[in-house]
């Protein structure tokens, strides 16, 4: 148990070197650090880019202007169509008059029934 308690004096020693090992990794924040000023000078190029794309979409609102004018002329033409209903409506009337031969044919089939009873 003795030659136990004299490994553990060695195992205190190794922590030494891995604090020592810290030190270097905050020195390399500071190089991160510089880097970020470059890449916020590139984001002012981008924004004088939207300029140019605003003014594009002048000419396509003058282009809706042309197409709703092409609709008057189509709004004529329902005119001739509606006139055509009331000459149909008029052939109706001969069709009616047709039924009345019909109506007396009835009339010489009772009379066949008479003999049957007899």
């Amino acid at each position: 148990m003795a030659t136990n308690g004299q490994g553990l004096a060695h195992n205190k020693q190794g922590v030494a070197p891995n604090e020592q090992g810290m030190a270097t990794n905050e020195q390399g924040l500071a190089h991160n650090k510089q880097g970020m000023a470059p890449n916020e000078q590139g984001m002012a190029t981008n924004e004088q880019g939207l300029a140019p794309n605003k003014q594009g979409v002048a000419p396509n609102k003058q282009g809706m202007a042309t197409n709703e004018q092409g609709l008057a002329p189509n709004k004529q033409g329902v005119a001739p169509n509606e006139q055509g209903m009331a000459t149909n409506e008029q052939g109706l009337a001969p069709n009616k008059q047709g039924l009345a031969p019909n109506k007396q044919d009835m009339a010489t089939n009772e009379q066949g029934l008479a003999p049957n009873k007899q």
